[in-house]
């Protein structure tokens, strides 16, 4: 199945073409052009590169999928818009997914992998060099590692007595009791600007999602302590904004995705369609936009007539 993706929830705006969810094409752009004058001319190039087949176009590909929200409202509208505009005119399926699930499904297999080392670390900055590579620069000077001469990476691995048999961090004498397993969460934490975040809590075992929170937009303290004791990887631009926050609440349990990986990604969205609940539907007004909140004119309007906002309401 060849999928048509589109994000337009952030200030960034990607395109991705993906078939049986291994992406075959993606173009990214993080600038402050509106996406209506970028998006219709990204999607063009992409069929003019010729990377879905020779002469093909939008009516090849089986279905197309838009970031439905949360994020701005303008930029969801936008890309809602199109792809609607699109699938209408190919007659095509459509299906709209979480902004959300378009970070988070980013971490589907790496959120499963926890090292010891990194128990207590919360930057790749502070993982330790390793000796016998101090001042190494090139992997034909890996054989000069006494204990990996000779041997596959994994033989090694599998030789270590005190891990035979045991849970990755439970068999680390080192893991500190507030690690209960091997699995991190995943928090997908978007900037709602006016001092709060849109986000929501997964949890992934082997590639497969197991559970997910209701998405909220709420104060970033609160998005913070969501994640109680548990040992949690913060993605997203929320997460970039809201950082010391979340180290000050968090302590030694929060992880950070790195730079690349803080944006909705359009063949996150696609792969996310792979999994329950989405599904595509020939029903083009099913795909409509999640705000999660009121817009803020909306607000502003309120306020300018002396009425209370209640934030929490709009969850």
């Amino acid at each position: 199945m060849k999928i048509l993706a589109v994000d337009t929830a952030e200030q960034s705006c990607s395109i991705a073409l993906v078939e049986d969810g291994f992406p075959l094409f993606e173009t990214f752009l993080c600038n402050k052009v509106t996406h209506s004058r970028s998006l219709m001319s990204m999607i063009a190039k992409m069929f003019d590169s010729n990377i879905a087949g020779k002469g093909q176009g939008i009516k090849d590909v089986d279905g197309m999928v838009a970031a439905c929200g949360p994020g701005s409202f303008t930029g969801l509208r936008i890309g809602i818009s199109v792809v609607k505009g699109l699938a209408c005119a190919a007659s095509k399926p459509v299906a709209g997914i979480s902004s959300l699930d378009g970070i988070a499904w980013q971490f589907s297999a790496s959120a499963s992998i926890v090292s010891p080392s990194m128990v207590g670390k919360n930057s790749l900055s502070e993982v330790p060099e390793a000796p016998s590579m101090s001042g190494k620069n090139s992997l034909s000077e890996v054989a000069e590692a006494p204990s990996m001469a000779g041997k596959n990476f994994l033989s090694v691995v599998a030789e270590a007595p005190s891990m035979a048999g045991k849970n990755f961090l439970s068999g680390v004498s080192e893991a500190p009791s507030r690690v209960t397993d091997s699995y991190a969460s995943v928090c997908a934490m978007m900037d709602a600007k006016r001092g709060e975040v849109y986000c929501a809590f997964y949890r992934f075992i082997n590639g497969q999602l197991i559970e997910k929170s209701q998405e909220r937009a709420l104060a970033p303290e609160k998005a913070a302590a969501m994640a109680g004791n548990n040992l949690t990887l913060f993605a997203g631009s929320g997460a970039v904004v809201f950082r010391e926050t979340i180290k000050k609440i968090c302590g030694d349990n929060a992880m950070f995705a790195p730079p690349f990986q803080n944006y909705v990604r359009a063949s996150a969205l696609a792969y996310a369609l792979l999994q329950k609940p989405y599904r595509l539907s020939l029903e083009h007004d099913a795909i409509m936009p999640v705000y999660l909140r009121r817009s803020d004119a909306e607000m502003n309007y309120e306020q300018s007539k002396g009425g209370f906002v209640d934030k929490e309401s709009s969850l």
